[in-house]
C-alpha cells in the first residue's frame, strides 16, 4: 500500500507540482494500485495588491540525488572511494 496521499495539482495549475513530491509531474510514481490521491489539489493563490503568492499545506519539496535542502553538496560522504 502506498505511503503517501498524491496530488493530481498539476493537472489543475498548480505551479509547485514540478517539485513536489506528492505530483507525478516531478517524478514521482504513483502506486497502480491502491494510491490515494487528493480529491482537489490542496494549493492556493494570495493576492497582495499586485503580487501573487501560492501556498500548499501538502508541500514536499523534491530534492534530488546530491542535493541537501535544494543545495548542491561538494562533497558526497556515501561516495567515498578511499576504501575506509
Amino acid at each position: 500500500m502506498p505511503d503517501i496521499t498524491m496530488c493530481k495539482g498539476g493537472e489543475e495549475g498548480c505551479p509547485l507540482a514540478p517539485t513536489c513530491f506528492r505530483s507525478p509531474d516531478s517524478g514521482t510514481v504513483p502506486m497502480p494500485t491502491y494510491q490515494s490521491w487528493f480529491v482537489d489539489a490542496p494549493f492556493w493563490r494570495e493576492w497582495r495588491g499586485d503580487k501573487v503568492s501560492i501556498s500548499c499545506d501538502e508541500y514536499w519539496e523534491v530534492r534530488k540525488k546530491g542535493t541537501e535542502n535544494g543545495v548542491q553538496r561538494s562533497e558526497d560522504p556515501a561516495s567515498d572511494s578511499s576504501g575506509e
